[in-house]
């Protein structure tokens, strides 16, 4: 089962990813359940994050679920530098999903576009556009979150 992940609040998700990748690797949360409880420490009224055992999901609310994953599941971080560049590939059942899901909707002439609509605000200049540091923190999440939807 693919591990899918949905972002709702990309500027709150993609502000604590900047945090962490600022942080000392052996200060890092090892679990979801850590990350995401550290990720609502970062956020005001946060709820707490829940596991849904039935679902095989983890959710905080109005910010970011992660489905078809164990409770205790690890979490692993990693950068590239100049020693080495590491590429996270997308899982191959999702991407085949993907696939058919727009090529389903180039047969019919269109559909929803599969961009955050942060984007579309921004660049349009909506009432909804993010701030720049907003619009950065939701490319970050974007960035580290997409799952080849």
């Amino acid at each position: 089962m693919a591990v899918e992940m949905n972002v709702i609040s990309p500027k709150h998700v993609g502000a604590y990813i900047a945090k962490l990748a600022r942080m000392v690797p052996a200060d890092r949360p090892k679990s979801v359940k850590k990350l995401l409880e550290e990720m609502a420490a970062n956020i005001a009224n946060a709820p707490t994050p829940v596991y849904e055992k039935d679902r095989q999901m983890w959710r905080l609310a109005g910010v970011i679920e992660l489905s078809g994953i164990a409770k205790d599941a690890d979490v692993e971080f990693f950068q590239s530098n100049a020693e080495g560049l590491k590429l996270r590939l997308p899982d191959p059942d999702l991407l085949t999903r993907s696939e058919q899901e727009v090529n389903a909707l180039d047969q019919i002439g269109g559909g929803p576009r599969y961009v955050p609509p942060f984007y579309g605000d921004y660049l349009n200049k909506t009432p909804r556009a993010p701030t720049n540091t907003e619009f950065l923190f939701s490319r970050v999440a974007d960035y580290v979150f997409s799952s080849c939807r």
